[in-house]
């Protein structure tokens, strides 16, 4: 009986550790490329926008983890942490900040901050083209 105990016990677990999520790793060619979807603005009242359709267009930066992130009139370069990316654009007319994540193949970035005297709280998410 202590057998089938043992059996079952080692079964389930085998399962478990078979069945686990592996924590995707993105290189940076998964990133490069374009991203159709759509654009989600805020006013500075918090009241959101209707989507505008939209293109995020990522290219190689100069350094190992570096890409180059266009969407609309804004370009940024950005630092890629695993499936994160990161950038801040900062000058005398521009603070703004781009963030987001790569999931398979559908990327999402938020673009925050100051341009020209314009709040901006933008959410553009596509797919890859």
């Amino acid at each position: 009986m202590k057998k089938i105990y043992f059996l079952l016990f080692f079964t389930i677990l085998l399962f478990q550790v078979a069945c686990k999520k592996e924590n995707r790793v993105c290189v940076k060619s998964d990133f490069i490329g374009e991203f159709v979807g759509q654009t989600v603005c805020k006013s500075e009242l918090g009241a959101t926008g209707a989507p505008v359709a939209s293109v995020i267009r990522v290219s190689n930066g100069t350094a190992e983890n570096e890409l180059i992130i266009t969407i609309d009139a804004f370009t940024i370069g950005v630092i890629i942490d695993g499936c994160n990316i990161l950038g801040t654009d900062k000058n005398a007319d521009v603070d703004v900040t781009f963030s987001g994540s790569l999931n398979g193949e559908k990327l999402k970035v938020k673009l925050e901050g100051i341009a020209f005297n314009t709040v901006l709280d933008c959410e553009s998410e596509g797919e890859k083209n």
